[in-house]
């Protein structure tokens, strides 16, 4: 399963690729606009500018952007930046495992499934997703002002 890091990363990431380039980014704009606590994308933040990622510049004109072209990043790398590597089960790791059960049926199957995954994740770059991602601010503050607005049409019957 992604964790909550991961998926946090993901979006910071895309909110990054729907950027201009060279536009730089301060972390409470991406913070609010996915509405990721500040503190958590911090840490998340530092984890992708290790991994080359992203870039921080700090100081007054300081920001974030993209280390590279979205083109050229996968969802995986982003996945494997925050989670390490990712297996559906500790038999289908690169590490070492002696499974007592000689012969099981389920390791075919978790690799079968494991490999499937990574495909998925490694066909999917954030040039991709950012030209299909229609995800705005804008759009989901109206969201959350028209749930409102029913639930006080609801609570004034």
């Amino acid at each position: 399963m992604i964790t909550r890091a991961t998926e946090y990363a993901c979006l910071a990431m895309l909110y990054l690729a729907k950027q201009p380039a060279g536009k730089l980014s301060y972390t409470s704009e991406i913070a609010v606009a996915q509405r990721i606590p500040p503190s958590f994308l911090a840490k998340v933040v530092n984890q992708l500018a290790k991994a080359g990622l992203v870039i921080s510049r700090r100081g007054p004109m300081g920001g974030l952007e993209l280390g590279r072209d979205p083109a050229k990043i996968t969802l995986r790398e982003i996945v494997e930046v925050i989670e390490g590597e990712i297996a559906v089960n500790v038999c289908t790791t690169s590490r070492e495992y002696a499974c007592f059960r000689a012969g099981c049926s389920l390791k075919g199957a978790f690799n079968s499934a494991q490999q499937r995954f990574l495909e998925s994740l490694e066909s999917a770059n954030l040039a991709q997703l950012a030209f299909g991602d229609a995800y705005s601010l804008e759009r989901a503050t109206l969201g959350v002002t028209m749930v409102e607005e029913a639930s006080q049409v609801q609570l004034a019957k």
